[in-house]
């Protein structure tokens, strides 16, 4: 049981690494995209300094985000199998697992 908790949390894991690595390709293009328009034109170069900065705080803040689901989802998950096959049927809750 144990082992296959370890699984789901693992796999959650390997799951939101992968939604990691997509979401920072995306930022790391808006960013190259920002930086362009600063080197462009020295009139946008505040408004293009103020974007970066927020693709920046934006792709942190998603990336603490989405790992603090994945995981939170991997125990929740983790935590029912194991009282669905462990505990329910000794106090007799199995109607709780439906």
């Amino acid at each position: 049981m144990e082992s296959n908790i370890i699984e789901a949390i693992k796999n959650g894991q390997a799951k939101t690494a992968v939604l990691r690595h997509d979401i920072d390709n995306g930022f790391i293009e808006l960013r190259v995209k920002v930086e362009s328009v600063k080197r462009d034109s020295v009139t946008a170069s505040s408004t293009a300094s103020k974007a970066l900065r927020l693709a920046r705080a934006s792709q942190q803040d998603y990336y603490h985000l989405t790992s603090a689901i994945s995981y939170n989802k991997a125990m929740i998950d983790g935590w029912r199998e194991y009282y669905c096959k462990e505990i329910a049927p000794k106090n007799n809750t199995e109607f709780m697992c439906k």
